[in-house]
């Protein structure tokens, strides 16, 4: 979500992977948010979350619905923001140091280093928020487990309001 008034980054062309489900649906052992078998429940976001003033719509549940950093870059709506805010997590481990690029229409960027936590993780880095308390995660096998310590975090980073922003270049 892009600041100022609060613009909607459509997102569903950019989807590639099957990470949200409903409570007691199976999907196959090499998928889910972490392309092991595990997935965000859908049971308990819903459709949408509320971070810091701004609404987080989500992809459709039980579906491709997520997005699994792999250096792509995602297009985003010209305009001039002061901010672009973000839910996200990492799998499989936290991942310090990643870099994301915003380019900005006169062909200048900005380079935002950025640690994400695992959701089973906290690291509480620089830049970082709790967002969206999980208590547990889903399975392939339509089961869910418990885990009180699991998150989606908020990540909100500064833009040059003066230039007119054109994509965001995500870590692998």
């Amino acid at each position: 979500v892009l600041a100022n008034d609060s613009v909607s980054v459509p997102l569903n062309g950019y989807y590639n992977r099957d990470g949200i489900y409903t409570d007691g649906t199976q999907f196959t052992n090499s998928t889910g948010v972490d392309g092991g078998g595990h997935a965000v429940t859908g049971t308990l976001i819903g459709n949408n979350q509320t971070w810091n003033g701004t609404i987080f719509q989500f992809g459709p549940m039980n579906a491709t619905n997520v997005i699994s950093g792999a250096n792509q870059t995602l297009a985003l709506p010209a305009g001039k923001y002061s901010a672009l805010q973000m839910l996200g997590i990492a799998v499989n481990g936290n991942q310090p140091s990643q870099q994301f690029v915003v380019t900005y229409t006169d062909s200048s960027t900005t380079t935002f280093s950025q640690g994400i936590s695992d959701w089973y993780t906290p690291q509480n880095y620089s830049g970082e928020s709790k967002a969206v308390p999980m208590g547990y995660r889903n399975s392939s096998n339509g089961s869910s487990s418990e885990n009180e310590s699991l998150w989606l975090y908020g990540y909100a980073f500064s833009l040059n309001a003066s230039k007119t922003i054109q994509s965001i270049r995500m870590p692998n």
